[in-house]
């Protein structure tokens, strides 16, 4: 069972930069890790990000109601899935400063933002 968790953002159908980014810093990890992600018309974006190196599960919502979800619904619908992972990744961009806080503080964990590089396996 995977340990972490990498929230990705959808950004008309494609995922953003900032995501992309945390999939990159969950590879470096050497460790399989789940991704969650939240949009409209998905599935065919869902299967390109389960070909990624790394990726065991793809977790998604696919609802007209999220072509642009707010922080609020994305946390709320991520935190009950989100309890048995160790380490929660997600881009650092305006939305990801927005969506994270309100995760970890559901979660009552710590929050470090703005990491720059993972050193082993639960270094920062």
């Amino acid at each position: 069972m995977s340990t972490t968790a990498v929230l990705l953002e959808c950004v008309h159908g494609q995922l953003s930069h900032a995501s992309l980014a945390a999939i990159q810093a969950a590879q470096t990890r050497n460790t399989p890790f789940d991704v969650f992600l939240m949009g409209h018309d998905i599935q065919a974006l869902c299967q390109n990000i389960a070909s990624y190196v790394g990726i065991e599960h793809v977790h998604y919502t696919d609802d007209a109601s999220c072509v642009e979800p707010l922080p609020e619904v994305y946390s709320g619908w991520a935190i009950p899935h989100l309890k048995s992972y160790s380490s929660i990744l997600m881009g650092m961009n305006a939305w990801g400063k927005a969506t994270l806080p309100r995760i970890a503080a559901q979660l009552q964990c710590q929050q470090y933002s703005d990491v720059i590089a993972w050193c082993g396996q639960h270094g920062l």
